[in-house]
């Protein structure tokens, strides 16, 4: 992987803030905001060692619950009324999803259970500085948004199945 998709995902690896802002003002990324998103969550689903039915099930239930939550985050925002149009933070928070991919190591003994909290933690904070960097807010705003979207969205998610 080479070319401007590998150096904004080794700056996302490093937890680069000013990347998500870059994508997000560059609207030519949201193709590759879209296969980001999507192959770190085909590669969390292969993870799951659920056979290729249970990886294209994981995928999708991924894809669903991740765009679940970046819709709850632009709907918050809108109500914190902190702007933020959907496409830019689309691509900010499409590349934020990268360490899902870290779901690939879960088989493995202990570095898959490490692996499997690191995704997690390391999402999180990747969409707070995405958010935060796109709707131009500071402080613990970007992470409560996060958070309550976050909330928000494994709410709907139980009440919708």
């Amino acid at each position: 992987m080479g070319g401007l998709l590998g150096e904004r995902l080794a700056r996302v690896a490093r937890l680069d803030a000013t990347v998500f802002e870059e994508v997000a003002d560059d609207e030519t990324a949201t193709g590759s905001a879209l296969i980001v998103l999507l192959g770190a969550c085909a590669l969390d689903a292969l993870g799951s060692g659920g056979g290729l039915e249970g990886t294209l099930l994981g995928l999708a239930a991924a894809a669903f619950h991740m765009g679940l939550w970046i819709l709850a985050i632009q709907v918050g925002a809108r109500g914190l009324d902190l702007g933020g149009a959907l496409a830019p933070l689309f691509r900010a928070l499409g590349f934020a999803a990268a360490p899902l991919a870290l779901g690939l190591l879960r088989p493995l003994p202990l570095l898959g259970e490490l692996a499997g909290v690191a995704r997690w933690l390391l999402v999180l904070i990747a969409f707070s500085l995405a958010a935060g960097r796109v709707l131009r807010s500071e402080g613990a705003t970007p992470w409560v948004l996060v958070l309550t979207a976050l909330l928000a969205a494994a709410l709907l998610e139980r009440i919708v199945f």
